[in-house]
């Protein structure tokens, strides 16, 4: 049986497996915010997701998540070595209605 995380049930497979495949979401969306992009979504938008995955990667396995979360900190790194100081010092929002 796997065990489920305190709060809102979901399964820490799931978790850890969410948060491999974050990398990638949020790399792009600091490249929208060093580029000058306002965010198209909002936290309700998030928590729909999280949900969608919850569901889609219930069974999800270690190796899983670790090979996710491998591909996900190479990409995350390539967008992150081409931000100039410059773009990494702006200020912009990361979600609709948060700074």
């Amino acid at each position: 049986m796997v065990a489920a995380t305190l709060g809102d049930g979901r399964q820490v497979n799931v978790v850890g497996h969410h948060a491999a495949s974050a990398h990638h979401y949020i790399a792009d969306m600091l490249q929208a915010m060093a580029n000058g992009q306002k965010p198209s979504m909002g936290m309700e938008e998030i928590h729909a997701g999280n949900a969608d995955h919850a569901r889609q990667f219930a069974a999800c396995s270690k190796s899983e998540t670790l090979e996710q979360h491998d591909q996900g900190a190479v990409y995350a790194t390539a967008i992150l070595k081409h931000l100039t100081e410059e773009q990494l010092a702006k200020h912009n929002e990361f979600l609709l209605g948060m700074q």
